[in-house]
């Protein structure tokens, strides 16, 4: 049983991982941090990057855990296709963590809007936007000149960006917001 996960699109083979503590701090070159890794409420490791630059790595309290995760990662797909690296399993579950964790934190007529590379990949900007979600949906929103301007604010680089209807991402098309 394949399970996708609705905000990297990482199809996983079961849906039974969570991350249950979380922090981090800026780095040298870029953000640390800790993840606490559960199996069905069971502590496997700890996901980890040092903000240096370099990869994320999975540190975990068993050789079993270590067994299980080697197998989880190698069952992961990204639209159908093998990761090349462990560290982008470990990446992520990171990224849908923190993207679970600001939708749960919306707060009524807000929306979460999020940045994409050329590639469609998220970028790492993320928005939460005092703006229904519904007004989003429209190209012509009447608040679509002020939402342009708060993610250019964001992320002046950001090639485009999606909208959290609730269930998935939607492209955000509004003028003037491409890059």
């Amino acid at each position: 049983m394949k399970v996708k996960l609705p905000h990297t699109g990482m199809e996983v083979p079961h849906d039974r991982l969570r991350i249950e503590a979380y922090e981090e701090m800026l780095g040298h070159d870029g953000v640390a941090f800790r993840a606490q890794l559960y199996d069905a409420g069971r502590h496997l490791g700890v996901i980890e990057n040092g903000g240096f630059g370099g990869p994320t790595s999975f540190w975990q309290n068993t050789s079993g855990d270590r067994s299980a995760m080697v197998r989880f990662v190698e069952a992961c797909r990204v639209d159908g296709e093998p990761l090349s690296a462990e560290e982008w399993v470990w990446d992520n579950l990171v990224d849908e963590y923190q993207t679970a964790v600001a939708v749960a934190d919306l707060k009524p007529g807000e929306s979460l809007v999020r940045g994409l590379s050329e590639d469609r990949t998220w970028d790492g900007a993320l928005c939460a936007l005092a703006v229904p979600a519904t007004l989003l949906a429209r190209t012509d929103s009447p608040l679509s000149n002020a939402v342009v301007r708060t993610l250019r604010e964001v992320s002046a680089d950001t090639r485009s960006w999606e909208w959290w209807s609730g269930s998935s991402w939607m492209g955000l098309s509004l003028p003037g917001l491409s890059v």
